[in-house]
């Protein structure tokens, strides 16, 4: 039983793009929760994420099933010391008896079969120390269909935040929600405080027709060509961008946000 890898199974290296923006920022907002750990970060795909981690951890092993992905990832960023990237089965963690202080698993869980949710969080809380860390992430399936945002055909397993919490609970005895959104006016960011039930999309499709939104699939481009076309620097990566700022990791507003992170600890 394996991850289901894909041929652009991550998004494109291209800070231009809104969606790498918000992934990036995820991955800036876990290193403070990783400094001087091990963390263990699942499908790393290009591995820009686990080289954010290592800017903080002691050591990052970034493991993907990907062989273009990893190869890229190595040759770009693996040059640090505490960086190491590896093809491995995230099903299969416990066969490696490896333990880690922090695992992160971002836009992971909604591409594996749905059958297969409960073997995949068993095996991510298998391979924790005993006061270790799970971050996890997915979309809100509640704001995505209420926002009449499209699907991507490889997201398979999709969760509203509270049935994502559900799921979690049944491993961890401890699961914070947390919902991370970019802030805007003080109108909206006040309806947004106030809606825990997504209401605000549905007034809003009364006036507007659906967004198109990038596609984040089979149209991606080819990443050598786009590499070659946008020489990658990778400053970019040992500073968190200026757009950090503008997020909100929020306790409070785990409803409502279109991304969904969960801090699981404590496994059952």
């Amino acid at each position: 039983m394996e991850y289901k890898s894909y041929e652009s199974d991550s998004l494109a290296l291209n800070p231009q793009s809104p969606f790498f923006l918000d992934h990036v920022t995820r991955y800036w907002w876990a290193s403070d929760r990783c400094k001087g750990k091990s963390v263990l970060d699942c499908a790393s795909g290009k591995g820009y994420g686990s080289y954010i981690l290592s800017q903080n951890a002691e050591k990052v092993l970034g493991v993907d099933l990907n062989d273009n992905s990893l190869e890229l990832a190595s040759r770009i960023f693996g040059n640090k010391e505490n960086l190491n990237y590896q093809k491995r089965d995230v099903f299969k963690l416990k066969e490696k008896n490896e333990k880690f202080d922090v695992i992160t698993a971002f836009e992971v869980i909604e591409h594996i079969e749905p059958s297969e949710t409960d073997e995949f969080i068993s095996s991510l809380a298998s391979a924790l120390n005993e006061n270790g860390e799970l971050l996890l992430s997915t979309p809100n399936h509640d704001v995505v269909l209420k926002s009449r945002s499209s699907v991507p055909s490889f997201h398979i397993n999709n969760f509203r935040a509270h049935e994502l919490k559900a799921s979690l609970e049944k491993h961890f005895h401890n699961v914070e929600m947390i919902g991370q959104y970019r802030r805007r006016g003080a109108l909206y960011n006040t309806v947004f405080s106030l809606d825990f039930f997504n209401l605000r999309h549905s007034l809003r499709n009364l006036f507007k027709a659906p967004s198109a939104v990038e596609q984040m699939s089979e149209d991606t481009p080819d990443q050598e060509e786009f590499i070659a076309q946008n020489p990658l620097n990778i400053d970019d990566f040992s500073n968190s961008p200026k757009e950090f700022s503008e997020y909100e990791f929020s306790s409070k507003h785990w409803r409502q946000a279109g991304l969904s992170v969960c801090i699981c600890s404590n496994p059952k």
